[in-house]
């Protein structure tokens, strides 16, 4: 990811954040009721997922021409969650015609959007006039509560 900001005074900032999270997988077990049959099948289903935001938010940093700034922040993101399923039959189940019907399940992709507040804090450290290495912690809630709690690490240069 990356963040552009524009500090109003020494203290206070604003800053816009692009970000992306790696490709994740999960995977999932579902038992599904084979239609006019008492059978159950556990259905495997691998979900693959990325998330992407974007977000703007205020800053609050601490001390003055120090090499050390701790910073509180507040704001909004944007949100998108792109998940592609795919789901498989159990090993060893017969495609003979005489069992009953077994549906084909097609991959699908779901994707969301939404927004929702965040807080982070966390510090820069310089390690130069102008180069820093700033780490922070950033939670997001949505309507059903926690929805993302993140640790975040990179290096920038001050202009």
């Amino acid at each position: 990811g990356g963040i552009v900001g524009y500090y109003w005074t020494s203290h206070f900032k604003t800053e816009f954040d692009l970000s992306s999270s790696s490709q994740d997988e999960t995977y999932s077990f579902e038992p599904i009721a084979l239609p006019g049959s008492p059978t159950i099948l556990p259905l495997q289903r691998d979900h693959d997922f990325r998330v992407t935001t974007a977000s703007a938010g205020v800053i609050g940093q601490f001390f003055e021409n120090a090499w050390f700034h701790p910073f509180v922040s507040a704001g909004v993101e944007l949100v998108r969650e792109r998940e592609h399923i795919e789901t498989s039959l159990p090993i060893g189940l017969s495609r003979d015609p005489r069992t009953p019907f077994i549906p084909d399940f097609q991959p699908e992709t779901r994707e969301r959007y939404g927004a929702r507040p965040y807080l982070a804090t966390g510090f820069k450290a310089y390690v130069s006039e102008r180069a820093f290495i700033r780490t922070d912690i950033r939670t997001s809630w949505s309507s059903d509560g926690l929805a993302a709690l993140a640790w975040r690490s990179g290096v920038g240069v001050d202009f």
